[in-house]
């Protein structure tokens, strides 16, 4: 599922940098490929920020966001990940979806995370104001079609009570079509997204797209997420961990690990047809 013109750029760099003689030992063009995909791809490098960092997560409509916030807050109020310690709060902003509130109450709950509800763009600055002393603030949004041009502009401007500090990230699932994560990307682009966020990659066997447009469009990945489970499926991103889902390719996972960092943790939805050392 790569994109036309990136197989055409890895072809084009193949005739540049093998010969002929060497185009006939397929493990070392293999290896050549494969690094050549993980250099085209960006993670996000996250900056010390004074407290507390404020975390928006936005995106279409059934990408995973809630759960993803609960994962965030779970692993940064537990620890988990060789992440620390911190103290954390939820907020959410989504009033329309049935029961969208009640999901990220009963996760707060079980967390013992305080969680509130933002109606307007005086609740939203008021609730910021209030949680002052906390490290960490992560921020729900409403769901949007990319279609929903004017509901996309009035959730930005009830955003913005967040302030510039804040940082806007874009959850994103990996079973989406090449066209429509262009459009994607294109439509959120106004609350300037530091990261993208890729979700439900245990829900698909190919991420050539993804790896494709994100080259493309120059926007780094920050987290994957690959299951359900609170906080288990979660993790900060690894080039080791993406080339590891690239279907077709006879990967050499302690390679990858000594040249890129990182480990290269595999699911079990993958295991099956796939090709490893």
């Amino acid at each position: 599922d790569f994109s036309r013109d990136y197989i055409l750029g890895i072809l084009d760099r193949l005739k540049r940098e093998f010969s002929l003689e060497d185009l006939e030992d397929m493990s070392e063009v293999q290896n050549a490929v494969i690094d050549w995909i993980g250099e085209s791809v960006q993670i996000y490098q996250e900056k010390s920020v004074p407290s507390p960092r404020i975390f928006i997560l936005v995106g279409p409509t059934g990408v995973g966001k809630t759960t993803t916030i609960a994962k965030l807050a779970a692993m940064h109020r537990i620890g988990t990940n060789g992440e620390a310690v911190k103290s954390v709060r939820m907020l959410t902003v989504d009033n329309y979806r049935i029961g969208a509130r009640t999901q990220i109450e009963t996760y707060g709950e079980i967390m013992d995370i305080p969680v509130f509800c933002a109606e307007s763009f005086q609740d939203l600055k008021k609730r910021l104001a209030l949680f002052d002393d906390a490290d960490l603030i992560l921020i729900d949004t409403i769901g949007k079609s990319p279609r929903e041009a004017m509901r996309l502009a009035e959730m930005k401007e009830l955003l913005s009570a967040c302030g510039e500090r804040a940082e806007t990230h874009l959850a994103l699932s990996a079973t989406t079509k090449t066209s429509d994560i262009r459009e994607i990307l294109q439509q959120f682009e106004p609350f300037k997204y530091r990261s993208v966020i890729l979700t439900k990659l245990d829900e698909t066997m190919r991420i050539g797209n993804i790896i494709s447009v994100l080259t493309e469009k120059q926007k780094p990945i920050s987290y994957l997420t690959d299951g359900q489970m609170v906080p288990q499926d979660i993790s900060r991103v690894s080039v080791p961990r993406l080339l590891m889902n690239l279907e077709g390719f006879r990967v050499d996972k302690n390679r990858i690990e000594k040249k890129y960092g990182g480990t290269a943790v595999i699911t079990g939805a993958y295991e099956t047809g796939r090709e490893w050392r």
